[in-house]
């Protein structure tokens, strides 16, 4: 039934079905945004928020809680970038981090931190809020997303 909830939004929203190789999960991840609602993640996006979150907690941070507006706007860029095979920052008043090539969320969490600036976007105290996502483009390149909010 997940599954099909989650094969469901992604067809009804236009959206690629991506999971990287490292996650095996298929079903969609139920969560409670900041703003107390039930939301929808893909497998890769649960793994990529909790790799986040757990990185922030090493660091005595607070998580960060999914914000339906980051997610939607995350979504709608990385899928911009995947469909154009262009790695580029969006418009929108938001921190991101974008990443092109690694196989699995573990790869491009330690390409952010190793990474002065994308390292203080994820540790960023005065954050809240996150939005993320991963899509495969042409070739199979993978297109990373974060996003992050008050």
């Amino acid at each position: 039934m997940q599954r099909a909830l989650a094969l469901m939004l992604a067809v009804v929203m236009g959206l690629p079905t991506f999971s990287a190789a490292a996650e095996k999960k298929t079903a969609a991840v139920e969560v409670v945004t900041a703003s107390a609602k039930k939301f929808l993640l893909f497998p890769t996006e649960d793994l990529l928020i909790r790799h986040v979150n757990g990185t922030r907690k090493r660091y005595g941070l607070p998580e960060l809680k999914v914000c339906e507006n980051l997610m939607s706007s995350a979504r709608q860029h990385c899928y911009w970038m995947a469909n154009s095979g262009s790695l580029q920052h969006t418009t929108a008043p938001v921190a991101e981090n974008i990443a092109l090539g690694q196989r699995d969320t573990a790869e491009v969490m330690q390409s952010w931190m190793n990474s002065p600036g994308h390292r203080a976007n994820i540790l960023g105290g005065r954050y809240s809020r996150i939005g993320a996502t991963a899509y495969q483009g042409a070739g199979g390149r993978i297109f990373w997303c974060l996003q992050f909010s008050h």
